[in-house]
């Protein structure tokens, strides 16, 4: 069974706290790198994104993590700039769509 990243989160976060890992070796690099893992781990759990309708009524749609557009409807494009992906162009966030 795959391990959820919330679970491999809270591995990481326990093994930090039960081994003092400022007391290993090169400990400011062990501190970053789980640090890292910690961030990549939690653009995987996907995040509602955050809904604007300006006055002209365009709609965008914001990545909750970074704040890039993740879709848009521009009322003056016969187009629907849809983006719609599964994660977020700009920083990997997974992107949480409500389900119609």
């Amino acid at each position: 069974m795959i391990m959820k990243p919330e679970e491999a989160i809270m591995k990481i976060k326990q093994f930090s706290l039960y081994h003092d890992i400022n007391d290993l070796p090169h400990s400011y690099r062990t501190v970053e790198a789980f640090e890292m893992a910690i961030e990549v781990l939690e653009k995987k759990i996907p995040k509602e994104p955050e809904y604007e309708t300006l006055p002209s009524g365009d709609f965008y749609v914001y990545c909750p993590t970074c704040g890039e557009v993740v879709m848009c409807d521009l009322v003056d494009s016969p187009i629907l700039n849809e983006y719609n992906h599964s994660h977020c162009g700009g920083c990997g966030q997974a992107i949480l769509w409500e389900e119609e």
